[in-house]
């Protein structure tokens, strides 16, 4: 009878930096009825590796004493920094700031999206500089949330490490 092993779910992260993303997952270990199979990973990176943006698939397989195997997979998707700041600006949209708050904040998204799509990043770095900013003043005068208004803030400083706004 064939090993069983089991893998994670596929994950979706933002990229932190121009290479990709840094993740972390719990590496699956195969069962059999008959002893312990050896499990290996036979592609992708492994965890705690910096994944490119984009797709990886990694690979898991387990085999018995028998010489059986069974492998599974998984995918590791690190958003684009477009992709996050569409994610970005989709949350500010769902969100229950008023309309001159809302739209001020879309505004500076859409102009730094705009900038990324152009080539323009000294731009894009400047809009969201300006976002963060705006945001904090949001926080500060209590319109949003410190959980929302800080978990924004981290996504655009994420965005900003990866179009190399920042030396992180």
């Amino acid at each position: 009878i064939p090993p069983q092993i089991t893998c994670p779910a596929n994950i979706t992260t933002d990229a932190t930096c121009p290479a990709g993303a840094i993740v972390n997952y719990v590496e699956p270990v195969g069962t059999d009825n008959c002893g312990t199979p050896t499990t290996v990973r036979t592609a992708g990176p492994g965890p705690g590796s910096t994944f490119p943006i984009g797709n990886t698939t990694v690979t898991y397989t387990a085999t018995d004493s028998s010489g059986n195997s069974t492998s599974c997979s998984f995918t590791v998707t690190v958003l684009t920094p477009q992709a996050s700041l569409q994610n970005l600006i989709n949350s500010v949209n769902a969100s229950s700031l008023t309309g001159t708050q809302k739209n001020g904040l879309l505004a500076k998204l859409n102009a730094a999206l705009s900038a990324i799509n152009s080539g323009q990043t000294n731009v894009a770095c400047n809009k969201l500089a300006e976002f963060n900013n705006s945001v904090a003043v949001l926080i500060n005068n209590g319109s949003i949330s410190a959980a929302t208004g800080n978990a924004w803030i981290a996504s655009a400083n994420k965005i900003r490490n990866t179009i190399g706004c920042t030396n992180n």
